[in-house]
């Protein structure tokens, strides 16, 4: 026979004690120890635009998504072809308009267990002994999600057999999306295409030695980025590009940005006004060929699952073993409604 499990009356404290500790974490520490993972949940910037799904929690880029099979972000892709200048009496065209498309992006899951033995609960009894149990077990597995969400925030899509989020990588791959279709969008689709770094003759390539080509290089590849009032507003690189940068800077030109410090981040420096912001997850992180991103915040989003937003599934104790176990799962995707103001520089040498 199968085993079956039951739910203890115990258990209700349990779970409501180990939800309310992952969020409280979740918002005062653990969004903290990845930048990356911080500037997706928490910045006070203003929500996506263009997006037509509002809710954001501890900050605007980190959204409540529709459930449903597949997360949709409606994309406008062409102009209005009706527009003239005319004189008198003359008709307007009324020709109907194709105002764009979507894309979808299929949520993943992450998740992982608490589980407490029968001999700890019964040699933690009382209500501050079992908070100081549950503390424990709750701070190690939400650090143990966060480790995994923050490794993935860099991820294409392809890692653990295509169960992780599609990243930041996949948005913005050295490519620039010629040849992986993304968001259900064709592969080389002209108007999805992120940008990548490339020379003033504008033939797509790697920047190479970082002090001789990136002032070229980097201020292209942001103008490349920019649309209107849309620019670039974070720096993703290395820490050995960070260093880099860094020794090219004459005192007088060193900044710091707010944005970062409000974070908790300091001595975060900036270039073209943006902060540049290092992070262990990079996923060149102590390579010799590295690349440096740029992402527009407004065209990007965290979206969760509301029922999974790192959720304590309740205490369940099977009638075959003497402990307790609970899930606690989350599930969402990395999403941008309009590739082209991201983009990235390849190959760069220190």
């Amino acid at each position: 026979m199968a085993n079956t499990s039951l739910t203890r009356e115990y258990t209700d404290f349990v779970t409501a004690t180990v939800d309310r500790f992952g969020h409280k974490m979740w918002e005062d520490n653990i969004s903290r120890a990845s930048p990356i993972l911080a500037w997706l949940m928490d910045d006070g910037s203003v929500t996506m635009r263009g997006s037509s799904i509002t809710g954001a929690v501890n900050g605007s880029r980190y959204l409540s998504g529709l459930s449903g099979d597949k997360i949709r972000e409606p994309l406008m892709t062409e102009l209005n072809s009706t527009p003239k200048w005319y004189a008198g009496t003359e008709t307007f065209d009324t020709t109907e308009q194709n105002v764009g498309t979507a894309a979808f992006f299929d949520p993943k899951q992450l998740g992982c267990t608490i589980t407490i033995s029968g001999r700890e609960r019964r040699g933690n009894k009382g209500k501050e002994a079992q908070l100081n149990l549950l503390k424990g077990k709750s701070d190690q597995a939400m650090i143990s999600l966060r480790n995994k969400l923050a490794i993935a925030m860099f991820s294409d899509g392809t890692g653990s057999n295509g169960k992780e989020v599609y990243g930041l990588t996949a948005i913005a791959p050295a490519d620039g999306g010629a040849a992986v279709a993304y968001g259900e969008i064709t592969a080389n689709t002209s108007w999805w295409l992120s940008q990548r770094s490339r020379t003033q003759t504008g033939t797509a390539g790697d920047i190479g030695d970082f002090n001789t080509n990136f002032r070229d290089y980097g201020k292209r590849l942001f103008n490349d980025c920019t649309e209107g009032s849309l620019h670039p507003d974070i720096h993703v690189v290395t820490q050995g590009l960070e260093e880099a940068y860094d020794n090219t800077l004459k005192g007088f030109e060193r900044h710091t940005s707010k944005k970062m410090l409000d974070l908790g981040y300091d001595n975060i420096l900036t270039y073209m006004g943006q902060p540049v912001v290092w992070d262990r997850k990079h996923p060149d992180h102590n390579a010799t060929s590295m690349r440096w991103f740029m992402f527009t915040s407004e065209m990007i989003a965290l979206r969760y699952e509301p029922d999974a937003n790192f959720s304590v599934a309740g205490f369940q104790r099977p009638v075959d073993g003497d402990f307790i176990s609970s899930p606690v799962i989350w599930e969402g995707a990395v999403c941008t409604n309009c590739r082209r103001v991201h983009g990235v520089g390849t190959g760069i040498t220190v």
